[in-house]
């Protein structure tokens, strides 16, 4: 059996348990579509036993693109797919939500919340590998298995003695941290049939670029009172996402360069979750103010950013450029030994060191 068989067979099952296919109203100027239409799904899957680089026509302007993997998908993922909806069923009254995107399928959770309405939460999806030291990052590759999106993924890596009292009210920060961090969390009121799409708030966490996570700020609320789609992301921090040598050895904003590529994971994939791709607000606080208002100013966000919430900072900060990044690659050699008469040799000894250090 030929791989895009196969893969129809896989999205068949998805769309047969999704239980909302697609609706357009006439009356209404714009479509309401919570789902692509079946035509659309076997179309892609028709495209050279893979799927197409983009989900949407509009983002073929978008540079940071990787291209998907052909997986085969075992009788083993084609049974959990075809029995899980009713397996969840015994076990719970709430039936768990699934979401198709371009990096993969997952299952999430559905909460109640009040007057017969409940929020789905699709926690911990990675939109790119795992990053490699000092590179920009690539986006996660196509997954066929049904994969699950009920935790949050770990924290990219950060000083613990800064993280240790970093605490907002109930939302107290983990010991968890991982290199295989850059992961987002969606928060959306449970769709109803015939719903409009909502606007998207993708959300930059503070800290100073130096610690917190996305996983700090749970937007179950906002998204149901407010009828929007609230996403948080984690992004690479301190020495791992900002060091750079002021020069093309070590050019830095590789933190940056991760919520560039969660923007146009959410532009790609907002008309899967029953987002509006043409109002996604940018939203930070404290430095993901400053991160807000320097993303949309790059060539590759052009088009995909509709607003921006700048909280307590500004791109236009004193402390949001750094102006002398010298100083910070002589402390951290000096602080770990990488001290070295040939620049070279210091520069690879710190690209060793973070590796270490993963």
């Amino acid at each position: 059996m030929s791989d895009e068989i196969i893969s129809f067979i896989l999205y068949f099952f998805i769309l047969r348990f999704q239980s909302h296919f697609t609706y357009s109203s006439s009356s209404s100027s714009s479509p309401i579509i919570l789902y692509p239409s079946f035509e659309s799904i076997v179309n892609q899957l028709s495209f050279n036993s893979t799927l197409p680089l983009c989900t949407l026509l509009t983002c073929q302007k978008t540079k940071t693109q990787a291209n998907f993997s052909t997986i085969n998908v075992t009788d083993e993922d084609l049974f959990k797919l075809a029995s899980y909806d009713k397996i969840s069923q015994k076990k719970s009254s709430l039936q768990r939500p699934f979401l198709i995107t371009s990096t993969g399928i997952y299952y999430g959770k559905r909460i109640k919340y009040r007057n017969n309405r409940y929020i789905d939460q699709f926690l911990g999806i990675y939109y790119a590998e795992i990053p490699r030291s000092l590179k920009k990052p690539i986006k996660k590759r196509f997954n066929y298995s049904l994969q699950s999106a009920i935790k949050y993924g770990p924290y990219c890596m950060q000083s613990l003695l800064m993280t240790e009292n970093l605490s907002y009210g109930s939302f107290v920060m983990q010991n968890n941290f991982n290199d295989n961090c850059l992961s987002l969390n969606i928060y959306r009121a449970d769709l109803r049939y015939g719903e409009k799409r909502k606007a998207i708030m993708l959300f930059s966490h503070g800290g100073s670029n130096q610690i917190g996570g996305g996983s700090l700020f749970d937007g179950s609320i906002l998204a149901i009172e407010g009828d929007i789609i609230v996403v948080t992301m984690n992004f690479r921090l301190n020495y791992h996402g900002f060091l750079s040598s002021g020069d093309d050895r070590i050019k830095g904003n590789f933190g940056l360069w991760d919520q560039l590529l969660a923007v146009e994971w959410i532009y790609e994939n907002a008309h899967l979750f029953g987002g509006d791709p043409e109002r996604i607000v940018l939203a930070g606080h404290s430095a993901g103010a400053g991160n807000v208002m320097l993303i949309p100013a790059s060539r590759y966000c052009r088009g995909m950013i509709k607003r921006i919430i700048s909280q307590s900072g500004t791109g236009l900060a004193p402390w949001s450029i750094n102006h002398q990044p010298r100083k910070l690659i002589e402390r951290l050699s000096h602080e770990f030994n990488c001290e070295q008469s040939n620049e070279t040799e210091m520069f690879q000894c710190i690209l060793k060191l973070l590796q270490e250090n993963k």
